[in-house]
């Protein structure tokens, strides 16, 4: 908060309260988010935390796909939610019924059939997701 409020960045934080958490969700569950309004504004925060003493003392204890680009060995650049994207893979890995329906597993293994139009549409949904490393070079 520090950082974000010396270089004048809108920011939204999310901070998973692990004191009050399942032990369930702390091992899959991102604890920490920053919102930006803009690419831009992720890489300026970003370029002044790395600078700063408690950053640059702070070590990762887990790891961790979160459907992003890995910045370094604690931070991510995600432009999209991590949640979206997972789900919309797990979909592009469905199998084509007979019937012309798609089957694929959820998040818990449970298979879930849907048709071909919403299968399409979610795929129109996963190729329309920005590709957070080229998002992230490109600004």
């Amino acid at each position: 908060m520090k950082t974000a409020k010396e270089q004048k960045i809108p920011i939204a934080f999310k901070l998973l309260d692990t004191a009050k958490s399942q032990p369930w969700a702390l091992a899959d569950e991102t604890r920490f988010v920053a919102n930006f309004s803009s690419v831009k504004d992720a890489k300026t925060f970003y370029d002044s935390l790395r600078q700063s003493p408690e950053y640059k003392r702070m070590k990762p204890d887990r790891t961790h796909d979160y459907q992003g680009h890995q910045l370094d060995d604690i931070a991510h650049y995600a432009s999209g939610y991590k949640e979206t994207r997972a789900s919309l893979q797990r979909i592009e890995k469905a199998v084509r019924n007979p019937d012309g329906t798609y089957t694929y597993q959820s998040q818990h293994n449970k298979p879930i059939t849907i048709s071909e139009p919403e299968y399409n549409a979610f795929m129109a949904q996963l190729r329309a997701m920005p590709d957070p490393k080229a998002t992230w070079e490109n600004a």
